[in-house]
């Protein structure tokens, strides 16, 4: 059985109450209530083995369910500014030439997703190199091939109440929200199960 992730708002001036209370208290919630109805009780799978293995209506809340505990994580717990020094800073300088052109590219990738979708940003395990992915509707990056960095949703119901049809605003303002410790992690571990651990019940 998974729960709906615990997550710290406090700190949060991107997104307002109205907007986090249906899209992670209702729409996300509404995943995770799904998802445990879908899986068996003698179901041994991890969450990430279900995406893996599922389709339909069982990978949907899986994915969805993952792919909304990853949004948040880049959010919270606070904004935290990407080391100069650290590897991932190190790897962005090196393939996009600073974190404001990796910034460009991320927004202008997102700003072309068709509908429902999410942009992120992965690292290609066999090359070792970012790349920025946009997957559609309930899609997560290849997890055999990729670890994903961050990502950003880009559903409307993600911003409509706050931003309105403004894309463009909304990505902005999730840029300068970002929680660079947590992507920083997820490029240091490579170990996508850990986020896992932010949905097991006990």
């Amino acid at each position: 059985m998974f729960k709906l992730p615990v997550i710290d708002f406090s700190n949060n001036s991107f997104l307002t109450e109205e907007t986090v209370k249906y899209h992670y208290g209702k729409h996300h919630a509404a995943y995770i209530e799904n998802l445990n109805k879908l899986i068996s009780d003698s179901e041994k799978k991890t969450l990430i083995e279900i995406i893996k293995s599922s389709r339909g209506a069982l990978f949907n809340n899986a994915a969805q369910a993952f792919n909304h505990t990853f949004y948040w994580l880049c959010l919270t717990p606070q904004r935290s500014p990407i080391l100069p020094n650290c590897d991932l800073h190190k790897l962005i300088v090196r393939e996009f030439g600073s974190l404001e052109k990796l910034r460009s590219a991320f927004i202008e990738r997102a700003l072309s997703v068709f509908g429902s979708g999410w942009t992120w940003l992965a690292l290609n395990k066999s090359t070792n190199k970012l790349e920025i992915i946009n997957t559609t509707n309930a899609d997560v990056v290849d997890l055999e091939n990729y670890m994903p960095l961050l990502v950003c949703d880009v559903w409307e119901h993600a911003y409509y109440i706050d931003y309105r049809n403004s894309r463009a605003k909304y990505l902005d303002e999730f840029w300068n929200e970002i929680n660079w410790q947590f992507a920083s992690e997820n490029y240091e571990s490579k170990d996508i199960c850990r986020i896992e651990m932010f949905m097991t019940a006990n």
